[in-house]
């Protein structure tokens, strides 16, 4: 579901959720905005919040309505392969024999 919607539909601001969770919001804003990455999280943090809201910690990574349509990170995108518009992967030219 994801940290910011968990916390806003459990009423918290960012110092709500540090109170009660022990994580610093500075920390919490970092991960809502994604400049933590919620699976990167160590995993007593996501046990602090994950208790502080009342849910487990798996709730924190965000789902795939969180990613807007198309996002490259949503879960069940399609992930490009460079090689595969261009066929198989060529070495150099072989040296001139003279």
């Amino acid at each position: 579901m994801g940290l910011a919607k968990l916390r806003k539909e459990a009423g918290l601001t960012l110092y709500g959720l540090e109170a009660l969770s022990g994580v610093s919001y500075q920390q919490i804003w970092k991960i809502e905005h994604g400049i933590i990455r919620a699976e990167n999280i160590r995993l007593i943090t996501a046990q602090k919040l994950a208790k502080a809201l009342g849910c487990e910690p798996e709730d924190l990574l965000p789902g795939k309505a969180d990613f807007p349509v198309g996002h490259q990170d949503a879960p069940g995108y399609p992930k490009s392969d460079s090689t595969a518009s261009r066929g198989p992967v060529q070495g150099p030219p072989p040296p001139n024999s003279k």
